[in-house]
């Protein structure tokens, strides 16, 4: 084995995934699935790092490192208390002997990180501190391990075990075990990971893979199939042998809290903002935000919105007093919709504006401003969603039978709005003063938002007791890209560019807010001060959100804007390279520097920009074939080595 690479040193509890997923505590639910080891989980280290006839080894950070990567599992480390200069032979199997009879029946981890070696024939050792080199005896042996392995898992009620061999020719031992394994009976419910091949394996190797499958490939995941996990590691180790002998669905990493990513499809900076929040409340109040904010699509601007307080007060008036009808928010692309909705639905749900509020991470409403509180029955999401998904979330939040989905289109509309119309008949089993409140964003980057807009949310809108409100652009034609078009065929299709046969529907227009847009940049760069990610001065920084807040721009551009200067906290103090250019010139420099960071990174971004927002799964490789192999590169090392630097978080 060889010590980690300058670089990986450096990176060391800094940039690695691993870090941004470390805040969650413990007390991992069951979710109703059966586990032998329902007394939770160990992390079990067994690492040699020095040696009397082989290189010393830094073995502590990975250790380290490791049980950060599972602390959102509640896993439980148990130290090693021999000097690492005494671990030889016997002091190694008492370790084993330590974790084959566990005192009380729990999940384990078991990982030996240190040499070893293999003749290329029948005979692979794991080298302790007394063992000769080379290494052609006096070492661990796979039925060594086998044994221990066993005697543990044949314990009644027994949990699973994983056991990870972090050494060189690690696979030749991994792959003997396994074979011995699978003929003896007690060996069950187990999963074995080797990081090498017939050579030589580096020190940090496995931890990035690690990070790799928890931090991304299923942070949307709160329990993980063991055998789902090795296949991961597999891809992400190129190719090293992983042997997962465990029933699917029962076998299953649980995390301790629920992750934000379970219940938000959110990019990963966003994330980790919600994890910090998420850490500054108590146990009861984390398990009321998580459901409750489950359905709230809660964003960055949350966190630092500003402004809109005209634009605020005015939806807050429509829902206190409008029986029926339709609220369009509408603005260019990257003015802030989507924010100042979010905005409005966390105010009207006490159980997220209070904990957020008292987090610091929500202003209070002024003085003598009221949000109905719990007023949406809904709120959805519209980024790719077709019309049948609609029609089905609607009918779902109603209580009516669903559309039947092999009907036609119009059919399955008619019969819908029909049935809604009937409900809303005095007599017909809607109760007095009963409404229905949905909000629903994003109509423009909905699949068919012309039929939608035209053909479920009008008719709709004008039912009795039921109100839409609506974030979209004005046109279809409209983007960040595009020059502002004079088309208006959304607002056409929803009625509001004729009050007469729509006089329900209003529209309301978010123009920039120049003021907002600078406390925005103001206070997103103070909160970088205060966490030591800048170390501009107070007056500098002010300035700098000033002289970025006077632009003619919108919201996108102050985020942008925002991300550029923490990754260049020079720009802090002068931010002239960000000051005659435009959101699409930030989004650039952004490109060219993740592509500096790693080649690969050019390419994986043009694929994620052709997802049009939905995104690639970082699972079964499909992020990695996203770029052809260079000689010199495979696409499991390329998931390895491009995942990390793309998808780390920002600084906050």
């Amino acid at each position: 084995m060889t010590s980690p690479t300058p670089a990986d040193a450096s990176r060391n509890g800094t940039s690695e995934p691993g870090q941004a997923a470390s805040d969650p505590g413990s007390g991992a639910p069951n979710n109703g699935v059966p586990t032998a080891g329902a007394g939770g989980l160990e992390f079990f280290p067994v690492d040699i790092a020095h040696y009397r006839h082989h290189p010393a080894l830094p073995t502590g950070p990975e250790i380290e490192e490791i049980a950060r990567l599972l602390a959102p599992f509640a896993a439980r480390s148990v130290p090693w208390t021999v000097p690492p200069h005494l671990r030889g032979a016997d002091a190694v199997n008492e370790r084993l002997e330590h974790w084959a009879n566990p005192t009380k029946p729990e999940d384990s981890f078991l990982y030996w990180v240190g040499h070893g070696s293999s003749d290329g024939g029948s005979t692979t050792l794991l080298a302790h501190t007394h063992s000769p080199n080379p290494l052609t005896r006096g070492g661990i042996s796979p039925q060594d391990l086998l044994h221990y392995l066993t005697t543990r898992q044949a314990h009644r009620g027994a949990g699973w075990a994983i056991v990870v061999i972090d050494a060189c020719t690690s696979a030749r031992f991994v792959d003997q075990l396994y074979a011995q394994a699978l003929i003896d009976a007690n060996a069950t419910n187990f999963v074995l990971v080797a990081t090498s091949h017939d050579g030589s394996t580096t020190i940090g190797a496995f931890r990035r893979a690690l990070a790799i499958a928890l931090v991304t490939a299923f942070r949307g995941q709160d329990s993980i199939d063991l055998r789902e996990l090795a296949t991961e590691l597999n891809r992400s180790l190129d190719g090293s042998p992983t042997h997962a002998h465990t029933t699917a669905g029962r076998a299953l990493l649980h995390r301790a809290r629920p992750t934000p990513a379970a219940a938000w499809n959110t990019p990963l900076d966003v994330a980790a903002e919600i994890t910090s929040v998420l850490a500054d409340l108590d146990d009861d109040e984390r398990r009321h935000f998580l459901p409750k904010a489950a359905g709230a699509e809660l964003g960055e601007q949350n966190w630092y919105f500003e402004g809109r307080d005209s634009e605020r007060n005015d939806i807050f008036t429509w829902l206190n007093t409008v029986e029926h009808g339709m609220l369009a928010i509408t603005g260019p692309a990257g003015s802030g919709k989507s924010a100042l909705l979010g905005h409005v639905l966390v105010h009207t749900r006490p159980e997220l504006a209070a904990p957020l509020t008292r987090a610091g991470q929500l202003s209070p409403l002024p003085v003598g401003t009221s949000a109905p509180e719990d007023v949406f029955d809904a709120a959805i999401h519209l980024t790719g969603a077709t019309p049948q998904a609609i029609l089905a979330r609607v009918a779902h939040t109603a209580g009516a039978p669903a559309p039947t989905a092999t009907d036609p289109l119009a059919r399955q509309t008619k019969s819908l709005i029909e049935h809604l119309h009937t409900r809303g008949q005095p007599g017909q089993g809607r109760q007095s003063g009963a409404r229905l409140t949905m909000l629903l964003d994003a109509l423009d980057e909905a699949h068919q938002p012309l039929f939608i807009a035209e053909h479920i949310l009008r008719p709709l809108a004008a039912l009795p007791g039921i109100r839409l409100v609506i974030g979209t652009r004005r046109s279809t034609f409209e983007g960040p890209d595009q020059p502002q078009p004079a088309d208006q065929n959304l607002i056409t299709a929803l009625g509001a560019l004729h009050p007469a046969t729509a006089p329900h529907t209003r529209v309301l227009g978010l123009s920039r807010d120049q003021q907002a847009m600078t406390r925005y940049i103001q206070r997103r760069l103070t909160a970088s001060a205060h966490h030591g990610t800048l170390t501009t001065d107070a007056t500098a920084l002010q300035a700098t959100a000033s002289l970025l807040g006077s632009l003619e721009r919108h919201f996108l551009y102050a985020r942008l804007a925002v991300h550029e200067i923490l990754h260049a906290p020079a720009l802090a103090q002068d931010p002239t390279p960000l000051l005659n250019t435009d959101h699409r010139g930030l989004f650039a420099r952004a490109v060219d520097r993740l592509t500096a960071r790693h080649p690969a990174n050019g390419p994986l971004l043009h694929a994620l920009a052709l997802a049009q927002g939905h995104g690639l799964p970082a699972r079964d490789g499909i992020w990695a074939r996203q770029r052809p192999s260079s000689p010199k590169t495979t696409p499991r090392s390329r998931t390895r080595r491009s995942l990390p630097s793309c998808t780390t978080p920002p600084p906050t």
